[in-house]
């Protein structure tokens, strides 16, 4: 196979645009897409062969590729099972947000308190993507939430957090396009006009209040409204491991 995916190639891998990527990221991207959009479904298997067919690339770059989304956490690789998406029961899933909860409380505080003014426009910038342009889509959602959480991790400074918080989050956000497969484009739709009444300057659900209450520098408010963030309605188990203040 040639170094470049070709536009022949591209029309037939989920119409892919060439950018200016390697070609193993452009891959990586091309599946990531196929399994947020649902093409591929929780815990299907990922065949060398099929995906080298479909992308129109060398085994070598589909094999660099999985390994990048494997760093991500929505693909994994079993001894004698080869590698597949990712796949969880619903406990797991609860669990899977409590743990992405603690983290990013964490990041949280640690941005406040290590706030420095091009971290915080950084931040700010992220968080007015959620009011500026529609969604083309369910990937664009993700692209938006990643690019705004990590602004906030990479504020925080601590390379080890950054890591642990990459493996769970993408997940997560899988799940939820995933978990409502049968009408995608509903979803996305409601995506978009349920955050445009979230997403003001007194609302944690949203963006935009979290994002100002990091840039702030106050590490106690930072935390309590990423936890708000990721928890909008009560529960007992947010009380008892987080203290979570909703007044």
């Amino acid at each position: 196979m040639s170094g470049t995916l070709s536009t022949s190639m591209l029309a037939t891998s989920l119409s892919t645009h060439v950018r200016r990527e390697s070609l193993t990221d452009q891959t990586a991207k091309a599946i990531r897409e196929a399994v947020l959009d649902g093409t591929y479904a929780l815990g299907q298997k990922l065949p060398e062969g099929e995906l080298v067919s479909r992308f129109g690339v060398s085994s070598s770059v589909i094999r660099e590729a999985l390994h990048v989304l494997q760093g991500e956490g929505i693909v994994v690789t079993r001894p004698y099972c080869g590698r597949s998406v990712f796949n969880v029961d619903p406990q797991q899933v609860s669990e899977l947000t409590m743990i992405r909860a603690s983290l990013e409380c964490y990041a949280a505080y640690l941005a406040a308190t290590k706030m420095a003014p091009a971290m915080g426009e950084t931040i700010l910038s992220a968080a007015k993507r959620f009011i500026s342009g529609r969604l083309t889509g369910y990937t664009d959602w993700v692209d938006r939430e990643l690019s705004f959480h990590r602004a906030v991790w990479d504020a925080g400074q601590n390379e080890w957090l950054v890591r642990q918080l990459n493996q769970f989050s993408l997940p997560i956000f899988a799940l939820r396009m995933l978990g409502t497969n049968k009408k995608p484009d509903w979803d996305v739709r409601n995506l978009w006009e349920q955050s445009q009444i979230r997403e003001t300057d007194d609302n944690p659900q949203g963006h935009q209040a979290l994002a100002h209450a990091i840039v702030s520098g106050n590490p106690i408010e930072a935390r309590r409204m990423m936890l708000l963030h990721i928890f909008p309605e009560p529960d007992p188990i947010q009380r008892d491991l987080f203290s979570l203040d909703r007044s």
